[in-house]
């Protein structure tokens, strides 16, 4: 199984109680998503990933769906696209004192989050985010 598989999370990192994060899941069909909380769910990428041969990351986006920042709901399809990424994994002791896999971009994958620590290695597509609304 490729390592790059599982659910991964910037607050991980730094323990419990902060009001955001962003997670990005990998499932080994080639499918992924990305969501950005702070509170509740604001904005969700899915897509497709795949590793090429000389170990880099594609990403091709599905759908996107989020809040403006006139609080109004939209959902399209998505134009977000990577390419020729390098990431590396390694354990790591991180900011909460905890030993866990931590993904490392070469650049920021969103926004600016380049770091993401393992939350757990099998992920499905029913753990889907969910707005309020879904």
């Amino acid at each position: 199984m490729n390592r790059l598989v599982g659910l991964w999370s910037v607050d991980v990192l730094y323990g419990p109680g902060a009001q955001e994060d962003t997670v990005i899941a990998f499932m080994a069909n080639g499918e992924g998503w990305l969501a950005f909380y702070h509170y509740v769910l604001l904005e969700r990428e899915t897509f497709y990933w795949r590793i090429d041969d000389g170990g880099r990351l594609h990403i091709s986006g599905k759908t996107y769906a989020g809040y403006t920042l006139d609080d109004q709901w939209e959902e399209k399809p998505s134009d977000w696209t990577v390419l020729n990424l390098s990431f590396r994994i390694a354990g790591e002791t991180v900011p909460s004192s905890e030993s866990m896999d931590v993904l490392t971009f070469s650049k920021p994958l969103w926004c600016n989050e380049s770091r993401f620590g393992l939350l757990k290695k099998e992920v499905s597509r029913k753990e889907l985010p969910q707005f309020d609304h879904d």
